[in-house]
């Protein structure tokens, strides 16, 4: 009898799976954005259910990772109630730029004084979506008891954890527009939403620096980086004498190729002095481990000359007329003269052989591919 249950207790325990250590991270923030005709500038941020409808609403959320500081994530799952229609799938997206829920809409941010999403000007979709180096994840999940559970890579919570991301932005990918789908949001205690996250157990390389770091001037607020990644790395911090470039700008650590780029821009007025600047890059491991720095000192944002193009112009008569080839008149068709042979409009004198397209001896026609161009021809002492 003590051997049949020994048995038995060995077979349950070879049969149960070793279960993975799981931690469930609470919202923080969450808002619909909205992109609708006269509703880009509606907040809710305070609203108790947000809706999730196509293009015309994305919905943004950030989380406390502070539980999973220093691990990396396997897998996890978005879990959200629903409490109107349904969802089909949708994709994940990370988010490049700090946001403010109580003040963010499709057209800002919310953050300090700036207009836009991580620069001026930018809306919210260029900084999610795969767009300004984000992370995309498309899925179609599971819905049972009025929950949904969008799966989602580990690297994904890797860049929440790491401050890579701030956030993520959920977008239904198969959109009704005659319906409203909606989820609880955080203001509903019982029924916010929350991320659950499997953590990894493998050790995670440690970070190494990038090497060969070039500068290259571009304009008078711009400069381009480039630099040989690392053989191990998740991310980049990029600073310029001290301040933090926007990571809108940064591409994750790319190991498959010689070369990365990283342009210089959106810099406070302050930061784009023609003078030396000084560029440090470090480079993070999944963990949020921080390599030693790869420096580089520069002069940019200088204004370089235009290289204007050389215009060869034909030869004109002492007179300063071009000379009018016999009996040859090759006019733009929008230009016309009337049944006399005066210019329709004011005209030069010489402009029948002497225009944008005809310079007296060579007639020049400029198309894209697919384009119509055409002119008008006739003889000179005649009306075109």
């Amino acid at each position: 009898m003590k051997l049949t249950l020994c048995g038995s207790l060995l077979v349950a325990i070879v049969m149960t799976p070793l279960s993975a250590e799981t931690v469930r991270l609470p919202v923080t923030q969450d808002n619909s954005i909205v992109m609708v005709d006269g509703e880009w500038s509606v907040n809710a941020g305070t609203a108790g259910q947000i809706r999730i409808k196509g293009n015309q609403h994305i919905v943004a959320m950030s989380f406390d990772t502070s539980a999973v500081k220093g691990r990396t994530a396997e897998r996890a799952t978005l879990v959200c109630q629903s409490t109107s229609e349904s969802i089909a799938g949708v994709t994940l997206s990370t988010i490049a730029a700090p946001w403010d829920e109580a003040r963010s809409t499709a057209l800002t941010a919310g953050v300090g004084d700036l207009n836009g999403w991580g620069y001026p000007g930018a809306r919210f979709p260029a900084v999610s979506g795969g767009n300004a180096f984000t992370l995309t994840h498309h899925t179609t999940g599971r819905f049972a008891d009025g929950t949904y559970h969008w799966e989602l890579p580990g690297e994904m919570v890797d860049a929440l954890t790491t401050g890579v991301a701030y956030g993520l932005a959920i977008h239904e990918h198969d959109a009704d527009y005659g319906r409203n789908p909606t989820i609880f949001s955080r203001e509903q205690s019982a029924r916010q939403p929350y991320l659950l996250v499997e953590l990894a157990d493998q050790p995670v390389p440690a970070p190494l620096p990038a090497t060969d770091l070039r500068l290259e001037p571009v304009d008078a607020t711009t400069a381009r980086l480039t630099l040989r990644p690392p053989a191990h790395g998740f991310a980049y911090d990029v600073s310029i004498d001290g301040a933090p470039l926007g990571r809108h700008n940064i591409p994750l650590v790319d190991t498959a190729t010689d070369q990365q780029t990283i342009e210089l821009r959106d810099l406070p007025a302050a930061l784009t002095s023609p003078a030396p600047h000084a560029i440090e890059v470090v480079t993070l491991s999944r963990t949020g481990d921080r390599s030693a720095p790869a420096k580089l000192s520069g002069q940019l944002f200088q204004l370089q000359p235009l290289a204007l193009p050389k215009i060869q112009t034909s030869a004109r008569s002492p007179t300063g007329k071009a000379p009018t080839p016999a009996n040859l008149a090759i006019i733009p068709v929008t230009d016309k003269y009337d049944e006399r042979g005066r210019p329709v409009g004011d005209l030069p004198d010489d402009y029948r052989s002497r225009n944008r397209l005809f310079d007296g001896r060579r007639l020049k026609l400029t198309a894209a591919a697919g384009e119509v161009v055409g002119f008008r021809s006739c003889s000179a002492a005649t009306s075109p």
